[in-house]
Order: C-alpha cells, then structure tokens, then sequence
C-alpha cells in the first residue's frame, strides 16, 4: 500500500503531466488561477523547519523557512547544509502571529528566512530586525569591460581551444525543440534537482516566435553540444536559458558554459551592443552561479529589475549563525537601496584576507553601497557599519 507521502507525489506527477500537454488557452487560465490561490496562500505561511550540519565547518545549524515554495526552499537547503533532517512542524502561521514567533525562534537559535508575500507580512516584520533579500538576483554584464579587462576571459580562451569549440547562432523553432528537450530540460532537472524551474515548453515556445529570439549553439567536432537562449527586450539582449546536451557532467567540464557566455559577448562587441542582462542568481555571493556571473564582471541591476519573491533574513545571535554570516556575503535591500552585506570575525585569523577576497568582487558590483559588519563578543552585529558606496553606471 502506498504512503500518504508516495500518492501525493504520483496524483502531482499526473496533474503536471495533464497541465504540460494541455491547449494553450488551457495553460494561460490555470496558471492565472494557481496565481490567484497563491496570493490567497500567502495570507498564512507554512512552517518548514530544519537541523543539520553547515556547510561552513562541524557546527550545527537550525533553520526556519516561514513560507509555501519548496523550489525555494529545496535551493538553500542544498545551500545552507551538507546534511541535515527535517523536524516535525505541519503548521501554519498567520502574519499578525509572525513577530512573536520570529522572537521566540531566534532566542532559541534559529536563523529565519520569511516569504515577503504580501503587504500583511511585510507590515507585520517592518520592526524586525533583518535583512530582505531578493530570491533572484538580476545582474548584467558590461560588454567592452568584460571582454577587455577581465582576466576569466583568458581561462575561457584556453578551454575553447583545448576542447576546440565553436559557435553557430539560429532563430528556428524546429532547433529551439531540440534546446528544449536535449539540452535545457536535461540541464537544469539534473543540475538543481528539487530547486529546478523547468518552464514549461508551450509558452516557452510561443514566446521563442514572437519575441526577438536567437540560439547560440556550441559546437565541438560537428555536433552541437550546449546552447544560450537569447531573448530582446527593448532592444537589449537577455539571457533566457541554457542547456547542456543531455545534461552532460563531461561535457560542462570542458567549460561550454564559459564558451555560451564569450561567444555571445563576442558577437555583441561586433555589433556594437553594450549591455547583456543575464537574468537571476542567488543574491549570496558564494553561489557557484552567482560567483561564476562575477568572475566574467557581472554587476546588479537597478532596484526596479528586482522584481522576484523578496525573502526577509533573519539572524539569531549564535556562533553557528555568525559562522555561517561570516562565510556568506549577500546582496540585500533596504528603503529603496541595494547593498552588499560583508561580515568580519576579527577573531578569525583569516577574516582580513577573506574580506578582501569578497571585496574585490563586491567593489565591482555597482550596488549603492557595500557595508562591513562586524561582530560583538557575543556574537550580536556591531552597530557600527562601515560603509563603502560606489557611483552607479546604469
């Protein structure tokens, strides 16, 4: 007999299976419903709670997440832990409960992530201390910078010769079904597994055609072996999706993915484009997307591009949650600002040089303004904060 848990999974699988080869008008008015019944959803919030080992050392970690998107919640489970287990919760909170319960989590040493889903949660954490981070974090790539004085361009040259890679650029929809099916689908299920958000193919197609759109194929020995689909919006070109044939561990190795983003930012330079949009990555810089995007020079994008699910961080005073701090410096927002949040141990040894390694990166960055934070002895945030601002470009 099957577990409550396993028929859950299966009657989803074939709903999804249904939704996915519905008729278009189909799809456009259930994704308009589930919208709808997710704003309702988001009045109350979902208790989700976790223990485990961090990915910063042997200390234990607890953590919160107030909130109903398991992609989401999949993404920092796989970023905050090694390992860890699940405890057991099943309820659900209403927002005027939310600053209660977040007082009591963080004296028992919880660090908190919160769904800012509407206003009556944001009204009801505006005097919580905290820092609100966006899920995506939207960032462009200045092109003459990137392919002039950036020194990762070289490593992408030797591994494109190495592996003697090249580039052919289509706008066919008989090529973007096989991007969809061998190449992004494939990539991205296998890449982040249960944080994966595969688009689905009707809409995604349907907008390949009436958009702008090109394919940048890599090619390796005749075939085709990994692509970046490009979309234009306004006239600027962005960086929708990109796959890897069949997902392929052996072939990312060769370095595709560096090759996609040259041979695009190459192509552009020809063509006197200036800007590429990248889309979202993690707003924390350690993110192996994220600090790949900054090694090729990427910069954040306006606060008016910002336009993802907002989550609210908030910290407990605890030397697993300073660890973790320490480690793991962020893009956040505050009234209207983006910033970048870099915290210093002074009793770690290496705390000078790893600030300065997080700095080189953050200083190109373009935020409003990057703040160092330094902690107290018992482990609460200094009130003193340096801040470093830099003139936006864009």
């Amino acid at each position: 007999m099957l577990s409550a848990k396993k028929s859950k999974s299966l009657i989803y699988g074939f709903l999804k299976r249904i939704f996915h080869t519905s008729p278009m008008f189909v799809i456009r008015f259930y994704s308009r419903l589930y919208l709808i019944w997710s704003r309702i959803r988001g009045f109350w919030l979902r208790i989700n709670m976790y223990e485990g080992r961090s990915r910063e050392g042997d200390h234990i970690l607890k953590l919160i997440y107030l909130g109903w998107n398991d992609q989401v919640i999949s993404y920092f489970l796989s970023f905050f832990f090694t390992d860890y287990s699940t405890l057991p919760s099943g309820k659900k909170i209403l927002p005027w409960n939310l600053k209660e319960y977040v007082d009591e989590q963080q004296r028992n040493g919880a660090l908190i992530l919160v769904e800012m889903s509407n206003r009556s949660v944001r009204r009801h954490l505006k005097n919580v201390s905290g820092f609100v981070l966006p899920r995506w974090l939207k960032m462009y790539i200045d092109v003459d910078f990137s392919l002039s004085q950036n020194k990762r361009i070289n490593d992408i040259l030797r591994l494109i010769k190495k592996h003697s890679l090249g580039y052919e650029i289509s706008d066919k929809v008989e090529d973007f079904d096989f991007f969809y099916y061998r190449m992004y689908s494939p990539y991205v299920l296998g890449r982040h597994g249960g944080s994966a958000v595969v688009e689905n193919y009707k809409p995604m197609r349907e907008d390949f055609s009436n958009y702008r759109s090109l394919l940048y194929f890599i090619t390796r020995e005749g075939s085709r072996v990994a692509c970046i689909y490009e979309r234009y919006y306004d006239n600027t070109p962005y960086i929708y999706a990109l796959g890897i044939i069949d997902g392929s561990e052996e072939v990312m190795r060769m370095g595709v993915i560096g090759a996609m983003y040259y041979f695009v930012l190459e192509n552009h330079m020809k063509n006197n484009i200036k800007t590429l949009k990248i889309g979202g990555t993690s707003p924390f810089l350690n993110d192996g997307l994220t600090f790949f995007k900054l090694s090729l020079g990427a910069k954040v994008l306006d606060l008016e591009f910002q336009d993802s699910l907002k989550l609210q961080l908030i910290h407990p005073d605890t030397a697993s949650a300073q660890k973790f701090l320490t480690a793991n410096p962020f893009i956040f927002i505050e009234k209207d600002k983006i910033y970048c949040a870099v915290f210093r141990d002074d009793n770690d040894p290496e705390a000078g040089p790893k600030t300065q390694r997080i700095l080189a990166h953050a200083e190109n960055l373009e935020v409003d303004g990057i703040r160092i934070l330094k902690f107290n002895a018992d482990h609460t945030i200094s009130t003193e904060m340096i801040s470093r601002y830099n003139v936006k470009t864009i």
